[in-house]
C-alpha cells in the first residue's frame, strides 16, 4: 500500500472526517485511511495491556500429507507482567502439572528471565533519556509485536488491498481489508517481514474502536533459508489471528497456526498449532513492577 497515502497524506481523514460507515467499499484509498486510524489509535489503547496476566494453552498436532492429525501434545504457560514485558512459565504438559527437577529448572530459567527484562527495562530507560538516536526500542510483547508488524509493512509498502466489506464479528461491526503482495516488492529488512510480505489474507478491523479484531493469512510463495540450502516455508502455510472484544479491548482469544515446512534436505514438517489465551485479568498495580 501507498506508505504516503496510509501514513502522512491520510491522517487528516484518519482523524475523523470521514465517518467509518462512509467509506466506500473496494476502494483502496479507503483501505489505507481505515489502517492509518488503526496505527494512529494504538498508542491509545496500548497502555490498558500492560497490566494483564493470563494463560496460554498451546496444542501441537503433527500431520500427514492430507493434513490429518497423527499425533498431538499441548503445555499450558502462564504470562505475567514484568518490567513492561509478558514474560513466561511453563506449567502443564499433556495436563499434567511439572513437578520435580522439571518444576525447579523452569524457576530457574524463569528468575534469569525475570533478570534479563530488567537489565533491558534499564537499558531502553538510558538510551530514552540520551535519546540514542541508534538504539531501537523492540515490542516487548506478542500485540505489540503484531502491530509493529503492521506498522513496517504500511510503510514499506508491501501489500495492495481494498475494503473488501461491512460484516460483524463476534456482535461486534466490523470492516473486512483484503490484502495481497505489491507485485515486485523485495525491500524487507528481516527474515520475518521477507515472509509476511509473501502473505495475502483478510483483516477485520471493529468500526467502533479502531482495533483490529482479526485476521486471516496465507503464504502465497514459498520461503528459502540460505536459497533453501538450510530449509524452506512452502506455500500453503496459514494463520487464523482470533480476538475477543472485553469492552474496551480487543484481546487473543484463539491463534491457529498451519505450518508446511522442509528442514535442510531430510525433514518435512507439518503440524497445525493452536494457541488459545486464557483466563485475562489485571495485576494489581501494586504488584506490577
Amino acid at each position: 500500500m501507498r506508505v504516503a497515502a496510509v501514513v502522512w497524506g491520510s491522517l487528516a481523514l484518519a482523524a475523523g472526517a470521514v465517518s467509518a460507515q462512509d467509506v466506500p467499499i473496494g476502494d483502496q484509498d479507503a483501505a489505507e485511511a481505515l489502517l492509518a486510524r488503526v496505527l494512529d489509535h494504538r498508542e491509545t489503547v496500548r497502555p490498558l495491556e500492560g497490566g494483564l496476566i493470563f494463560r496460554q494453552l498451546i496444542t501441537t498436532e503433527r500431520l500427514d500429507e492430507e493434513r490429518e492429525v497423527v499425533a498431538s501434545a499441548n503445555a499450558l504457560y502462564e504470562y505475567r507482567p514484568e518490567f513492561g514485558r509478558h514474560l513466561w512459565k511453563l506449567l502443564e504438559l499433556d495436563g499434567e502439572p511439572i513437578a520435580g527437577r522439571r518444576f525447579r529448572r523452569e524457576e530457574r530459567r524463569y528468575r534469569r528471565a525475570i533478570e534479563a527484562a530488567k537489565e533491558e527495562a534499564d537499558e531502553d530507560r538510558l538510551a530514552l533519556e540520551r535519546r540514542d538516536p541508534d538504539y531501537e526500542i523492540l515490542p516487548k510483547n506478542g500485540m505489540d509485536l503484531f502491530y509493529k508488524i503492521v506498522r513496517d509493512a504500511v510503510e514499506l509498502e508491501m501489500f495492495e488491498g481494498e475494503l473488501l466489506r461491512r460484516d460483524t464479528w463476534r456482535g461486534r461491526p466490523v470492516q473486512v481489508v483484503r490484502f495481497w503482495p505489491r507485485p515486485g516488492f523485495d525491500g524487507a529488512p528481516n527474515r520475518m517481514m521477507s515472509v509476511v510480505s509473501k502473505c495475502e489474507g483478510e483483516l477485520w478491523v471493529d468500526a467502533e474502536s479502531r482495533q483490529i479484531a482479526r485476521v486471516q493469512t496465507v503464504l502465497t510463495e514459498a520461503e528459502n533459508f540460505v536459497a533453501g540450502l538450510f530449509g524452506r516455508l512452502h506455500r500453503g502455510t496459514s494463520a487464523d489471528v482470533e480476538s475477543e472484544f472485553d469492552g474496551e479491548l480487543w484481546l487473543p482469544k484463539r491463534v491457529t497456526m498451519t505450518v508446511d515446512a522442509r528442514m535442510f534436505f531430510i525433514r518435512r514438517i507439518r503440524r497445525r498449532v493452536h494457541y488459545d489465551f486464557l483466563d485475562f485479568r489485571s495485576l494489581p498495580a501494586s504488584l506490577d513492577r
